[in-house]
């Protein structure tokens, strides 16, 4: 019982009896009052004296029942939030790149639904525990550039005002250090943590430093301004708008360091590989990558982002698909030659092999129509690639992808150049860069591919049909 600590000093001055003339230690009576729930406390001291041995016993038996029993609570007027993690609904957030734009991520996430949640909550629950959640989901969207810029100025908001307090001096944050947080800090894939700490690092830690400093100051100050530059962090603290004392002190940009060690060679390598998904996504897609980089501090030297929207995916699409996967190798091969390509095209090749995989063994898109999976006892009720033919047949669709990415990254070897050449000399490049190439070099505009992203229509199609239908009923009724 003592080791629930909560007898008070004030009440330990009360029991200062000769414990051993009690058979329960009057320090202990608290702990009894916590167990009973006040059911026995105003009577407690009188009650337990005037019991015997076997009473006293009997007694704290009633106790220990009380303790371990099962407790009724009334939630009828309470409102339950259930909270959790569903990764697998987020399946964009593979990538812990810090190099990912965080505006692109939050699109993303506003896409997942209710259907996509409840999918996620069957590879954890049985159908009727996920039906007891009910309806009522909330699903949050992983936060924009906005969100996190307004995080950090929320946290600095924070410190500006625990320095007021504490000293009565006004404390400005420059935009440099905001703009040095967010980059350090910023993860879009693992929301807030990352930031927190890395505003606690940069700044949060180093106030008794300020502090320090602020003391050496000989006149009164009315002002504290902090700016960075590099990996310094400058403070000036001013009187009537004139600086009356400063310092500056180093903090470790892990993130910084990691974009500024660029190899040359690696960048090249990276940009005309990069170059290729997005000359392949531009052509065969009508899709003009979002984002593309060709120095990353991520899990991967570099990046394409391919919009992808449309909430459909065609047959006709399948091979134009494996091709852009297939297209950053094909790049490295054409430019630099077969014999020179690197190890870099692991990911695109799983991509590729497992999305041939989905396609023909999940979703009926080949010639054997069917759900296939591996034989086991478990999937008696799926069908067996037993004679490869399904294997056979991605290994025939691979080499056509790859035939296809070749023809489409020679067709447009000029743009696949100027794109490789932007990207050796710059780290990444943003959508409206990417026009701008394409526009000189390029025989379709830029507007012309965004236009024809969702030129076809299966709604206009089904309408031409229920047309053609309608005028030959017409047809027939006015023969009769």
């Amino acid at each position: 019982f003592r080791s629930r600590g909560y007898v008070n000093s004030c009440m330990i001055e009360e029991m200062k009896e000769d414990s051993l003339n009690y058979f329960v230690d009057p320090s202990d009576y608290l702990d009894l009052k916590y167990l009973t729930g006040d059911k026995y406390y105003t009577d407690l001291k009188s009650k337990l004296l005037n019991l015997n041995g076997k009473q006293t016993i009997d007694f704290l038996k009633t106790i220990l029942e009380i303790t371990v029993g099962t407790t009724e609570i009334n939630f009828s007027k309470s409102l339950i939030f259930v909270l959790g993690n569903l990764d697998s609904a987020y399946s964009m957030s593979d990538s812990y790149s810090p190099d990912i734009d965080a505006d692109d991520f939050h699109q993303q996430s506003l896409k997942i639904n209710i259907s996509d949640i409840k999918q996620s909550l069957r590879l954890l629950f049985r159908n009727e525990h996920i039906s007891r959640l009910g309806n009522n989901h909330i699903i949050y969207p992983a936060f924009s550039k906005s969100n996190f810029q307004k995080i950090i100025e929320l946290e600095l908001d924070k410190i500006q005002q625990k320095i007021l307090t504490d000293t009565g001096i006004k404390v400005v944050f420059d935009s440099t250090l905001k703009g040095a947080i967010y980059d350090e800090g910023v993860y879009p894939a693992q929301g807030i943590r990352p930031l927190l700490s890395t505003v606690s690092n940069l700044i949060s830690s180093k106030l008794g430093m300020i502090y320090y400093e602020l003391s050496k100051c000989k006149n009164d100050i009315d002002l504290v301004f902090v700016r960075a530059f590099d990996e310094l962090i400058y403070v000036e603290y001013s009187k009537n708008d004139k600086v009356e004392h400063s310092f500056h002190f180093k903090v470790e940009l892990k993130l910084k360091e990691i974009r500024e060690s660029v190899n040359e060679n690696v960048q090249a390598i990276t940009a005309v590989h990069e170059s290729g998904h997005a000359v392949s996504s531009i052509v065969l897609l009508n899709s003009i990558p979002t984002k593309i980089v060709s120095s990353s501090a991520g899990d991967s030297q570099g990046f394409t982002s391919i919009k992808s929207d449309l909430g459909y995916l065609s047959k006709s699409m399948i091979i134009k698909n494996v091709a852009v996967f297939l297209s950053g190798q094909i790049a490295e091969s054409l430019v630099f030659g077969e014999e020179n390509i690197t190890i870099g095209s692991g990911s695109d090749m799983r991509r590729a092999t497992s999305f041939l995989s989905n396609m023909l063994k999940i979703n009926g898109m080949g010639s054997n129509k069917g759900s296939y999976a591996v034989e086991e006892f478990v999937n008696s009720n799926k069908l067996f690639d037993n004679d490869y033919e399904i294997n056979n047949l991605i290994k025939q669709f691979l080499s056509e992808g790859l035939e296809l990415a070749k023809l489409t990254l020679l067709d447009n070897i000029e743009l696949l150049l100027k794109i490789s050449e932007f990207l050796t000399s710059n780290k990444k490049m943003s959508s409206e860069e990417l026009k701008l190439v394409i526009n000189e070099n390029h025989h379709t505009s830029s507007e012309e591919i965004d236009r024809r992203y969702n030129e076809f229509s299966y709604s206009n199609i089904l309408k031409s049909k229920l047309n053609f239908i309608d005028n030959k009923s017409n047809r027939i009724k006015v023969a009769i």
